[in-house]
C-alpha cells in the first residue's frame, strides 16, 4: 500500500473539508426518523443524484408493503449503487434511518457545526458513514482513480426498528449483498470488532387478586408474590455472569473480566396497585445477552427453570413467562483480508500502531448476525465514523468529529482503490 497515494487523497479531501461537512449537514436535515421512516424517498433522491454524477449505476429496491409487519408509514426504499465494472464486488453498508429526537439538546438536532464537531440526530448513527461513503465516491471520480472492486453501496431502511424484512436483510434475500462487506456501524477507534453477542427479552407476569388494602387478607398481592421470582432470577444472574467467552471485550475500567461475559438484566418492574389497593398484576421484564459459546435453547431453558422454581413457592399466584428472541450472536474473520485491510487503512488515517488495536466482540447485538446467516460469509470489517464514549448515539447532542468524518472519506477512498 502506497503512503503517497494516501497523501494525495488526504490533500484533496482536506481542501474540500467545508463541502464534506455541509454534505453531512444536508443529510441531517432530511428527516428519516424511524418510526415512522417516511423520509426515505427524499434521502434516496439526494444520494442517487450525486452517485450517478460520480459514475455509479443506481437501483431503488423497495421492500413490498405486505412484508412490513406491523405496517409502517411511507415506502421502504433501499438504494443500491455500483460501478458494474466486472471486478470483485465489495459491499458497503449503512442505514438511512435514525431514532427520534428526544431530550434536551444544546445544539440543533437537525444539523449544527461548532467546536470542531457536527451535531444532530444521526451525526454518529449513521448519516456520517453515508456522508463518508458519498465523499469517497466523489473523490474517486474527481481524482480519476481506478477502483479495485465493484463497490456496491447498500443504503438501507429500518435498522432502528429491527423487523425481519429490514432493508439490508431484504436485499440479502434478493442477492444484492456481496460475500465481502464493510459495515460502517462502528468508529475510528483502534477496535477490531470480532462480532456481536446474541440477545433476547423476557417478561414474567404474576397475577393475584385485587382487594382493599385494609382487607388485604382477602386478596393475593401480586407484587409481594413476585419476590421469589426476583430472588431466583438474581441467583441465575450471579451464575450466568461468571461465565466467560474466549473473545475479549472493549476497553472498560469497570468490566468484571477482560473476556466478554454474558448479562442477565432485570430492567423493569411494574404493578397495577395503589396505596390503598392490593395489586392483582406485577410484571417483571429484562433482557439476556448471551455469548457465542452459549446455546439459545439452553439460555431459554435456564430462564424457564428459574421461574418454575419460584412458581412452586407462590402457589396462590398465576405465573407466566414470555421470551422473545432477538438477534443471535455472530463472529467475523478479523484475521481475514477484508478486516486486515481495514486495520491498515485505520493505521494510515489515524496513525495507530499494531499494539494500539483491541480485539473483542461487542456488548451489543446486530442485524448483521441475520445478514450473516443469509450470506453465509464471515468476511466483514466493522468500522465507521463515531468514537466510543463521545458520539452520544441515541442521546441528546449526538455528534461526530469533523476530523473523523474526513478521515473515513480518505480511508474508504484508499480502501476502494488499492489491492
Amino acid at each position: 500500500m502506497s503512503n503517497s497515494h494516501f497523501e494525495r487523497i488526504s490533500r484533496w479531501v482536506d481542501e474540500r473539508a467545508e463541502h464534506f461537512v455541509q454534505q453531512l449537514v444536508d443529510l441531517l436535515r432530511i428527516d428519516t426518523t424511524n418510526p415512522p421512516g417516511s423520509g426515505y424517498p427524499e434521502m434516496v433522491a439526494y444520494l442517487e443524484e450525486r452517485l450517478r454524477r460520480f459514475g455509479l449505476h443506481t437501483e431503488r429496491v423497495e421492500v413490498p408493503a405486505e412484508l412490513i409487519t406491523p405496517p409502517m408509514e411511507g415506502p421502504r426504499i433501499n438504494l443500491v449503487a455500483r460501478y458494474n465494472n466486472g471486478k470483485r464486488p465489495l459491499g458497503v453498508y449503512a442505514h438511512m434511518d435514525t431514532v427520534p429526537v428526544e431530550g434536551d439538546w444544546d445544539h440543533d438536532p437537525w444539523g449544527e457545526v461548532s467546536e470542531g464537531r457536527i451535531w444532530g440526530r444521526g451525526a454518529s448513527d449513521l448519516k456520517s458513514s453515508i456522508a463518508a461513503y458519498l465523499g469517497a465516491m466523489e473523490a474517486i471520480h474527481a481524482l480519476g482513480l481506478e477502483p479495485t472492486y465493484d463497490v456496491v453501496g447498500l443504503m438501507c431502511t429500518d435498522e432502528e426498528v429491527s423487523h425481519p424484512n429490514a432493508g439490508v436483510l431484504y436485499l440479502a434475500r434478493q442477492g444484492y449483498v456481496p460475500h465481502e462487506l464493510l459495515c460502517l456501524e462502528s468508529g475510528q477507534d483502534p477496535f477490531l470488532v470480532e462480532g456481536f453477542v446474541g440477545n433476547l427479552t423476557w417478561e414474567v407476569s404474576v397475577r393475584g387478586v385485587a382487594c382493599h388494602s385494609g382487607k388485604s387478607y382477602e386478596g393475593v398481592n401480586a407484587l409481594e408474590q413476585a419476590f421469589p421470582i426476583l430472588q431466583e432470577l438474581l441467583e441465575l444472574k450471579r451464575v450466568v455472569e461468571q461465565r466467560e467467552s474466549r473473545y475479549g471485550r472493549e476497553p472498560s475500567k469497570r468490566a468484571p473480566s477482560t473476556r466478554r461475559t454474558p448479562r442477565l438484566n432485570l430492567n423493569v418492574i411494574r404493578s397495577n396497585g395503589k396505596h390503598n389497593m392490593i395489586p392483582s398484576l406485577c410484571v417483571i421484564s429484562g433482557d439476556r445477552r448471551y455469548i457465542p459459546e452459549e446455546n439459545v435453547e439452553e439460555v431459554e431453558a435456564e430462564l424457564r427453570a428459574a421461574v418454575e422454581r419460584a412458581r412452586s413457592r407462590i402457589p396462590e399466584a398465576r405465573v407466566e413467562l414470555q421470551i422473545k428472541r432477538g438477534y443471535p450472536p455472530m463472529t467475523v474473520d478479523i484475521d481475514g483480508p477484508v478486516a486486515q485491510k481495514m486495520k491498515q487503512v485505520l493505521k494510515l488515517g489515524q496513525g495507530y500502531k499494531d499494539e494500539d488495536f483491541c480485539r473483542f466482540i461487542s456488548f451489543g447485538s446486530s442485524d448483521m448476525a441475520l445478514l450473516q446467516q443469509l450470506t453465509g460469509s464471515d468476511q466483514m470489517a466493522i468500522f465507521g465514523v463515531g468514537r466510543d464514549g463521545e458520539g452520544n448515539f441515541h442521546a441528546p447532542n449526538e455528534n461526530v468529529r469533523i476530523s473523523d468524518l474526513l478521515a473515513l472519506i480518505k480511508e474508504l477512498t484508499y480502501y476502494f482503490t488499492t489491492p
